[in-house]
Protein backbone atom coordinates (compact mmCIF):
# COMPACT_ATOMS: atom_id res chain seq x y z
CA UNK A 1 0.00 0.00 0.00
CA UNK A 2 1.23 3.70 -1.29
CA UNK A 3 1.71 6.24 1.45
CA UNK A 4 -1.00 7.94 -0.38
CA UNK A 5 -3.55 5.21 0.31
CA UNK A 6 -2.16 4.86 4.11
CA UNK A 7 -2.20 8.45 4.32
CA UNK A 8 -6.41 9.06 3.20
CA UNK A 9 -7.49 5.69 4.91
CA UNK A 10 -6.03 7.40 8.13
CA UNK A 11 -6.90 10.81 7.72
CA UNK A 12 -10.58 9.53 6.73
CA UNK A 13 -11.09 7.56 9.86
CA UNK A 14 -9.71 10.54 12.10
CA UNK A 15 -12.12 12.57 10.80
CA UNK A 16 -14.99 10.54 11.06
CA UNK A 17 -13.24 9.89 14.53
CA UNK A 18 -13.56 13.98 15.65
CA UNK A 19 -17.05 14.68 13.88
CA UNK A 20 -18.39 12.66 17.07
CA UNK A 21 -17.48 15.36 19.50
CA UNK A 22 -19.50 18.47 17.57
CA UNK A 23 -22.34 15.81 17.50
CA UNK A 24 -22.57 15.30 20.85
CA UNK A 25 -22.60 18.85 21.33
CA UNK A 26 -25.31 19.27 19.05
CA UNK A 27 -27.63 16.80 20.34
CA UNK A 28 -26.84 18.24 23.69
CA UNK A 29 -28.11 22.22 22.52
CA UNK A 30 -30.93 20.44 20.48
CA UNK A 31 -32.02 18.85 23.59
CA UNK A 32 -31.18 22.41 25.73
CA UNK A 33 -33.40 24.45 22.70
CA UNK A 34 -29.84 26.57 22.25
CA UNK A 35 -29.68 27.28 18.48
CA UNK A 36 -26.67 29.29 18.48
CA UNK A 37 -24.82 25.84 20.10
CA UNK A 38 -26.39 24.14 17.43
CA UNK A 39 -25.37 26.20 14.15
CA UNK A 40 -21.97 26.25 15.77
CA UNK A 41 -21.65 22.56 16.21
CA UNK A 42 -23.18 21.87 12.79
CA UNK A 43 -20.59 24.06 11.85
CA UNK A 44 -17.45 21.86 12.54
CA UNK A 45 -19.39 19.15 12.10
CA UNK A 46 -19.30 19.85 8.10
CA UNK A 47 -15.87 21.22 8.31
CA UNK A 48 -14.95 17.63 9.37
CA UNK A 49 -17.35 15.65 6.99
CA UNK A 50 -16.15 17.87 4.09
CA UNK A 51 -12.37 16.75 5.36
CA UNK A 52 -13.56 13.27 5.35
CA UNK A 53 -14.83 13.26 1.78
CA UNK A 54 -11.65 14.73 1.03
CA UNK A 55 -9.79 12.21 2.21
CA UNK A 56 -11.85 9.16 0.68
CA UNK A 57 -11.09 11.13 -2.97
CA UNK A 58 -7.52 11.09 -2.26
CA UNK A 59 -7.80 7.42 -0.91
CA UNK A 60 -9.77 6.87 -4.14
CA UNK A 61 -7.16 8.37 -6.62
CA UNK A 62 -4.39 6.61 -4.75
CA UNK A 63 -6.09 3.25 -5.17
CA UNK A 64 -6.63 3.34 -8.83
CA UNK A 65 -3.01 4.94 -9.19
CA UNK A 66 -1.50 1.86 -7.23
CA UNK A 67 -3.85 -0.56 -8.96
CA UNK A 68 -1.82 0.82 -12.36
CA UNK A 69 1.02 0.20 -11.25
CA UNK A 70 0.70 -2.81 -9.83
CA UNK A 71 -0.55 -3.82 -13.60
CA UNK A 72 2.66 -2.56 -15.06
CA UNK A 73 4.80 -4.38 -12.86
CA UNK A 74 2.83 -7.91 -13.26
CA UNK A 75 2.84 -7.04 -17.39
CA UNK A 76 6.79 -6.22 -16.70
CA UNK A 77 7.22 -9.14 -15.04
CA UNK A 78 5.41 -11.89 -17.50
CA UNK A 79 7.56 -9.98 -19.98
CA UNK A 80 10.24 -11.36 -18.80
CA UNK A 81 9.06 -14.26 -17.78
CA UNK A 82 8.47 -14.89 -21.33
CA UNK A 83 12.04 -13.52 -22.27
CA UNK A 84 13.41 -16.24 -19.97
CA UNK A 85 11.70 -19.13 -21.30
CA UNK A 86 12.67 -17.98 -24.74
CA UNK A 87 16.00 -17.51 -23.69
CA UNK A 88 15.88 -21.09 -22.07
CA UNK A 89 14.09 -22.95 -25.33
CA UNK A 90 16.98 -21.16 -27.37
CA UNK A 91 19.69 -22.73 -25.29
CA UNK A 92 18.09 -26.24 -25.01
CA UNK A 93 17.70 -26.20 -28.68
CA UNK A 94 21.02 -25.31 -29.40
CA UNK A 95 22.15 -28.10 -26.98
CA UNK A 96 20.11 -30.83 -29.01
CA UNK A 97 21.03 -29.27 -32.40
CA UNK A 98 24.64 -29.90 -30.53
CA UNK A 99 23.78 -33.62 -29.77
CA UNK A 100 22.57 -34.14 -33.19
CA UNK A 101 25.58 -32.99 -34.89
CA UNK A 102 27.97 -35.23 -33.34
CA UNK A 103 25.68 -38.20 -34.76
CA UNK A 104 24.09 -41.39 -33.35
CA UNK A 105 26.71 -41.78 -31.19
CA UNK A 106 24.93 -39.83 -28.47
CA UNK A 107 21.06 -41.12 -29.00
CA UNK A 108 23.26 -44.61 -28.31
CA UNK A 109 25.03 -43.88 -24.72
CA UNK A 110 21.73 -42.19 -23.70
CA UNK A 111 20.32 -45.68 -23.69
CA UNK A 112 23.48 -47.14 -22.07
CA UNK A 113 24.95 -48.62 -25.38
CA UNK A 114 27.71 -47.22 -27.14
CA UNK A 115 28.24 -47.67 -31.02
CA UNK A 116 31.19 -50.44 -30.35
CA UNK A 117 28.48 -52.87 -28.53
CA UNK A 118 26.38 -52.19 -31.30
CA UNK A 119 29.12 -52.44 -34.07
CA UNK A 120 28.98 -56.41 -34.23
CA UNK A 121 25.85 -57.01 -33.84
CA UNK A 122 22.38 -57.20 -36.08
CA UNK A 123 19.67 -55.27 -34.95
CA UNK A 124 16.95 -57.80 -36.18
CA UNK A 125 18.40 -60.50 -34.69
CA UNK A 126 18.63 -58.75 -31.33
CA UNK A 127 15.09 -57.46 -31.57
CA UNK A 128 13.99 -60.77 -32.25
CA UNK A 129 15.77 -62.71 -29.30
CA UNK A 130 13.94 -59.62 -27.50
CA UNK A 131 10.82 -60.34 -28.85
CA UNK A 132 10.81 -64.37 -27.93
CA UNK A 133 12.06 -63.55 -24.17
CA UNK A 134 9.65 -61.09 -23.53
CA UNK A 135 7.00 -63.73 -24.93
CA UNK A 136 8.11 -66.77 -22.95
CA UNK A 137 8.19 -64.79 -19.67
CA UNK A 138 4.63 -63.61 -20.32
CA UNK A 139 3.66 -66.98 -21.03
CA UNK A 140 5.59 -68.65 -18.58
CA UNK A 141 3.71 -65.55 -15.94
CA UNK A 142 0.32 -65.43 -17.91
CA UNK A 143 0.16 -61.79 -17.03
CA UNK A 144 -0.73 -62.97 -12.98
CA UNK A 145 2.45 -63.24 -11.79
CA UNK A 146 4.74 -59.76 -11.39
CA UNK A 147 7.22 -59.29 -13.40
CA UNK A 148 10.29 -56.87 -12.38
CA UNK A 149 12.55 -55.05 -15.29
CA UNK A 150 16.44 -54.95 -15.41
CA UNK A 151 18.34 -52.06 -16.99
CA UNK A 152 17.61 -52.93 -20.61
CA UNK A 153 13.89 -53.02 -20.03
CA UNK A 154 13.54 -56.51 -20.37
CA UNK A 155 11.23 -58.60 -18.54
CA UNK A 156 13.07 -61.07 -15.39
CA UNK A 157 10.95 -63.18 -13.34
CA UNK A 158 10.01 -62.15 -10.00
CA UNK A 159 11.05 -64.86 -7.26
CA UNK A 160 7.62 -64.42 -4.66
CA UNK A 161 8.41 -67.36 -2.81
CA UNK A 162 6.54 -66.89 0.15
CA UNK A 163 6.50 -69.26 3.38
CA UNK A 164 3.48 -69.77 5.63
CA UNK A 165 4.01 -71.06 9.31
CA UNK A 166 1.23 -70.88 11.49
CA UNK A 167 1.28 -73.06 15.31
CA UNK A 168 -1.55 -73.29 16.89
Amino acid sequence: MIARTQEGLIGANNAMNVIRTPMKVFYEARARGDKSTMDRAMGYASEINEDAWEHKYNTDEALKQEAEENKAKAQQETEDLARRIEESIEENRDELEEIAEDGSSGLHTLTGVTSEENAGQNPEASQSEYSAEKTELADNHGGSEPVTYDGSGRITAAETKIHFNITV
